[in-house]
């Protein structure tokens, strides 16, 4: 049952914002706050029409009268993330509010509906803390329910998704049929944790869950293959107290994985990403190559497979890979966007990096601290010193202390390209990092 569009009073549309506002998806948000109230106050005030691009920007984020809605992107960021906090925040923290709130793509201007108040349970009784616990773990608490219903769960490489209306789920993306072993499933639920990889607290629980597999089914692949990547994320994202140590772990799993299942796509995808940060891009290509003649169409297995083309200085067939990938994708949310960003821009490619970026977030696809560096980066480098630092206040507030230059030297190998890229960041609001 669809909320239905009838009048709100202003009123009862002022309480829902407060209770926007004060939910955990935009309580750490001020901008995004700002941004909000903005266009409601507007549509209030019965100047919904001059909702427009130009006129939020030269309210909200203009230094001066020269701010040009065409070239600036600012504003199309921020709108695309207020969407995802919106959709979140009624998935969630406010799935049995009286008002519905939303932004339709291609326009600023908001719709107030009237909720069909259908609940699934009474949140206002609950505490502050327990609606945080449970919009942090969302996702995961989504995917274990959907996958427990319908045991023939793909899981793709991020945990959220959007707009699923595909027909048989198969494990084709694994190159298994899928039989509801307890190994298979456990190895399904630990690729699911893997995603955010910014969150440590998954990984490791998802390693746990992976040796669980081994012990279950010391044949199958999938528990090597799973547990290499998760130690590999934690080296790529910062997470890894000793990278030397996880890094020699990852090998030995994926070789196991590929020795265990020769014809298993997804081990070859973990040795080739194993043996790229390990400065072996000859063996990673190799590997890569042996993937894609097992099978080319898996999209985790080409996605993992960028990753390493990427580390290994191959923008230019990392970019091909992933435009394919692109093509092919389903609907399930993937980086392929955030991943296709990275390669423009390692290619030089700073406009088609700033497109593909910002797709991604308009999209609401996945993003973190990760690719706010990245885009910041691409912005720093066309000389969009505002929208940069817009990106790196956000940064600032939501991850202090990053490691950015952590991150981006597992891409940018030249010293001195990442000191100056550094160096910009750093005149645009950057903290340095003792």
């Amino acid at each position: 049952m669809e909320p239905s569009i009838t009048p709100i009073p202003a009123e009862d549309i002022r309480d829902q914002i407060i209770r926007i506002c004060a939910g955990p998806e935009l309580e750490n948000s001020p901008r995004l706050r700002e941004l909000l109230n903005y266009i409601t106050d507007e549509f209030l005030a019965g100047r919904a029409g001059k909702i427009k691009g130009f006129t939020i920007g030269r309210a909200l984020y203009a230094t001066d009268n020269s701010f040009d809605a065409d070239s600036n992107s600012i504003v199309r960021v921020e709108a695309a993330r207020l969407r995802q906090r919106l959709a979140e925040y009624y998935a969630t923290t406010g799935n049995n509010d009286p008002v519905v709130i939303e932004i339709p793509k291609g326009t600023y201007v908001p719709i107030f509906k009237k909720s069909p108040r259908t609940p699934r349970g009474n949140t206002s009784s609950l505490p502050k803390g327990y609606l945080k616990l449970v919009s942090k773990n969302r996702w995961l608490i989504a995917g274990a329910l959907v996958f427990t219903i319908l045991l023939t769960f793909s899981s793709q490489y991020f945990d959220e998704w959007e707009d699923y209306d595909s027909g048989e789920i198969s494990l084709g993306e694994f190159d298994r049929p899928f039989n509801g072993s307890e190994a298979e499933i456990l190895f399904q639920q630990g690729f699911v944790l893997l995603m955010p990889p910014e969150d440590d607290t998954r990984l490791s629980a998802s390693i746990n869950i992976f040796q669980r597999v081994i012990d279950l089914d010391s044949k199958f692949g999938g528990g090597y293959a799973g547990k290499s990547i998760a130690f590999l994320f934690r080296i790529l994202f910062v997470k890894s107290e000793n990278p030397v140590t996880d890094l020699q772990q990852a090998l030995v799993l994926a070789k196991n994985a590929v020795d265990k299942d020769p014809e298993y796509s997804l081990g070859y995808a973990a040795l080739a990403l194993a043996q790229s940060l390990s400065a072996e891009p000859n063996k990673s290509l190799a590997s890569i190559r042996r993937l894609m003649v097992i099978q080319p169409q898996s999209e985790n297995a080409n996605t993992l497979a960028a990753v390493s083309l990427i580390i290994n200085g191959e923008t230019l067939k990392a970019i091909e890979l992933l435009s394919e990938a692109l093509k092919r994708s389903s609907g399930f949310r993937t980086p392929i966007l955030n991943l296709l960003g990275i390669a423009q821009y390692l290619n030089g490619d700073f406009s088609e990096a700033e497109k593909s970026i910002e797709k991604n977030l308009i999209r609401t696809g996945p993003t973190g601290p990760h690719m706010d560096v990245f885009l910041a980066a691409t912005y720093a480098q066309m000389g969009k010193d505002f929208e940069a630092q817009a990106v790196i206040e956000k940064l600032q507030r939501t991850h202090p202390g990053y490691p950015a230059k952590s991150w981006l030297g597992n891409f940018i190998k030249s010293e001195d390209e990442l000191q100056a890229i550094m160096s910009k960041l750093h005149l645009l609001g950057l903290p340095k990092r003792e």
